[in-house]
């Protein structure tokens, strides 16, 4: 069975010296949006929505150690934020 998660791709303006885009992950209704930055903020403000997907699979993987197989993106503000779902294969327990 696949698992999925879901949240924001949002681009941060809060450290003045270093805008860039950050993940706010969907989670439980009473908690605090998990924040996921990416390590390498080196992906623009006007990147394509490709360079956005592989931008989303870097940090979850950076995050969790699990690379997405599958991400959906739906603008929410034109190149300021982005709703996405990612989609992860599942781990089987493996056999011979």
């Amino acid at each position: 069975m696949s698992s999925y998660t879901s949240g924001e791709l949002v681009w941060d303006t809060t450290e003045a010296k270093a805008p860039r885009w950050i993940l706010l992950m969907d989670g439980p209704p009473e908690a605090t949006r998990q924040r996921v930055a990416s390590q390498d903020p080196s992906t623009p403000q006007a990147a394509t929505l490709s360079q956005l997907r592989e931008l989303i699979r870097h940090a979850l993987h950076e995050d969790t150690g699990h690379c997405p197989v599958s991400v959906t993106m739906t603008p929410v503000k034109y190149k300021q934020r982005f709703r996405f779902g990612a989609t992860y294969e599942a781990e089987d327990g493996g056999g011979l």
